[in-house]
């Protein structure tokens, strides 16, 4: 992995404008949260932990029940070398975030990136 694709990465990133490279899926989390690796979690939001204050989290319709559960959505934020990764993904999809998760992706964008 690290030499075919994260090396290819940051070869790339490095004459990026935008310095954060956007992942979408569980399984990149996974890359990111093996203890082998050197990637550093800087911030996780998801429907279980770390909602923004002040924000609802998007609701959706239980097919089985028909009662509002949250949107199953995990945001996380990752830091190797001077490379930052923005991770998404959604249970059972890896469908891109609706629009109402901009607020929650643009404020780990800005707190991170903009330093």
């Amino acid at each position: 992995m690290d030499q075919h694709v994260f090396d290819v990465i940051e070869k790339v990133i490095e004459n990026s404008k935008l310095k954060i490279v956007l992942s979408v899926g569980k399984a990149y989390y996974d890359i990111f949260d093996n203890k082998k690796t050197d990637f550093e979690l800087l911030k996780e939001i998801s429907y279980k932990k770390n909602k923004p204050e002040g924000m609802d989290w998007p609701q959706t319709i239980d097919k089985k029940s028909g009662k509002d559960r949250d949107v199953k959505r995990s945001f996380s934020i990752w830091e190797r070398g001077e490379v930052l990764y923005l991770n998404t993904y959604a249970s059972g999809s890896n469908t891109p975030p609706a629009e109402h998760f901009n607020e929650i992706q643009n404020e780990l964008i800005r707190k991170h990136l903009i330093k």
